[in-house]
């Protein structure tokens, strides 16, 4: 098995891990370099799957797979309309509505009468979203109607309930007027409900399972979900996902409201972070994921039959050598041993 990986940012560390490395333009920005790049790694390569790693490849991928229905089986993905749906919070909103699955209620309307409906029916404080956000960049609490009105005029934004407690920005003000302003911080709420699964090329659910994650600062805490609800509503995705033809990972996370009722906040169609966690306790999604599609079994983990309870992540340092960074951007391509 070789691993093979692109990338735009030619001195990331973690590249020259990979057995190969290509250099690539930036996926959203330039969809038919990246293509025209794709298509000479798959011939050149001789590649049996391409797994998105973030969200604009899921949306590639997705739109890929549409226009490649004959080698819809390489591509760890599903249709076009889901994969953009995934990487877009008012999408997914809508997706869920229509589909029976509980999301955290959304708004999208700028006018005076949908806000203050809006906002009669979850209260303050509430969040303001990009559409297209990742890793809770560009969010804000928000707790007035004229915060809302300001980042509903943005355009690219979305207000959503808030799921965790209700007082955490009186708290936070509170602490404000009475400490200072902390130098970092940020508001960690409840542990996050997050559900994987890894269906196989012919709708087949071959990997599944359910965690939650505690984020504390640069660490995250990871155990299994022992909560019913959480199953189901895994479970539930899963019958959605599968019917709608979705193929390859799909991840699912989501909170208690504030009646106690568990909410989805966010889709991501890929492998996400907490893979790595996972994997130590004894849920190996990317072994799960690889074997579906190519047929080919990876060693198995001794993790599988010793799983960790609980796992964590944290910072960790790594450097990338300046003469492999010196070769990818000469080259454009990198290959270990060569």
């Amino acid at each position: 098995m070789r691993l093979i990986a692109t990338s735009s940012i030619a001195d990331d560390a973690g590249l020259f891990g990979f057995d190969a490395v290509y250099l690539a333009p930036k996926t959203a920005k330039d969809p038919v370099g990246f293509e025209r790049l794709m298509e000479k790694i798959i011939t050149n390569e001789g590649i049996d799957l391409i797994v998105p790693a973030r969200d604009d490849d899921v949306a590639f991928l997705g739109a890929w797979r549409d226009r490649n229905p004959d080698r819809s089986h390489m591509a760890a993905v599903g249709p076009g309309h889901i994969a953009r749906m995934a990487c877009d919070k008012w999408l997914s909103h809508e997706y869920a509505v229509a589909h029976g699955l509980p999301f955290a209620r959304s708004l999208h309307e700028a006018n005076p009468s949908s806000i203050r409906a809006f906002i009669d029916e979850v209260g303050f404080p509430v969040l303001a979203k990009p559409r297209d956000g990742f890793s809770s960049k560009g969010i804000f609490l928000l707790d007035s109607m004229k915060q809302i009105e300001r980042w509903l005029a943005v355009g690219n934004y979305v207000i959503e309930e808030y799921l965790g407690p209700a007082d955490d920005v009186q708290k936070f003000r509170e602490g404000l007027e009475h400490d200072g302003v902390p130098l970092f911080y940020m508001f960690h709420g409840r542990p996050r409900f997050s559900a994987e699964l890894i269906i196989g090329p012919s709708g087949d659910l071959v990997g599944e399972f359910c965690s939650d994650n505690e984020p504390q600062w640069r660490s995250r805490y990871v155990e299994h979900c022992k909560d019913e609800d959480g199953a189901a509503l895994m479970r539930q995705c899963a019958q959605v996902f599968i019917r709608d033809g979705w193929r390859g990972p799909f991840n699912i996370q989501a909170q208690r409201d504030r009646k106690g009722v568990l909410r989805i906040h966010e889709f991501n169609g890929r492998l996400t972070a907490p893979t790595a966690e996972r994997y130590f306790m004894g849920h190996d999604g990317f072994a799960k994921l690889v074997e579906a599609f190519t047929g080919f079994e990876l060693p198995p983990s001794p993790w599988n039959t010793h799983p960790a309870p609980r796992a964590n992540s944290q910072l960790c340092s790594r450097a990338a050598d300046p003469r492999q960074v010196e070769r990818l951007l000469s080259e454009g391509h990198w290959k270990a041993g060569v």
